[in-house]
């Protein structure tokens, strides 16, 4: 159960990093 939580939260941090990357740069 833990693990298929990790494998669900993973693109969800992918996801935020992009925003906030492209929040930084422009």
């Amino acid at each position: 159960m833990v693990q298929a939580s990790a494998i669900q939260y993973e693109p969800l941090k992918v996801g935020i990093n992009t925003v906030i990357r492209t929040l930084k740069n422009s």
